[in-house]
């Protein structure tokens, strides 16, 4: 499972689940709902195809520790927008393996 996490300053970083927690964390984690993590190992973000532009990858793992923390202001909508000059060097993949 793959997952971006922000923080309430608009930092964006990728999260990895590998197949062994997956249970665990399909139950937990919800798309929109704000948590509290630790306990987790930090690598470089190497995948091809990056969720975000941060440099580092959180991977985790049996011994996280999980925490809801939906009562708490949070801000929900992240953008990261792009200037025009740019959009014409994206490249733009359609479909999936």
């Amino acid at each position: 499972m793959d997952i971006v996490f922000h923080d309430r300053f608009g930092t964006r970083i990728h999260g990895k689940v590998n197949n062994p927690e997956l249970e665990y964390f399909e139950n937990r984690i919800k798309e929109g709902e704000v948590c509290a993590l630790k306990n987790f190992c930090v690598t470089a973000n190497f995948p091809t195809y990056k969720t975000c532009r941060h440099p580092w990858l959180l991977v985790f793992t049996s011994h996280n520790f999980y925490m809801n923390m939906n009562s708490r202001p949070f801000l929900r909508f992240m953008f990261d927008f792009e200037p025009f000059e740019s959009i014409g060097e994206c490249v733009v993949i359609v479909g999936s393996n």
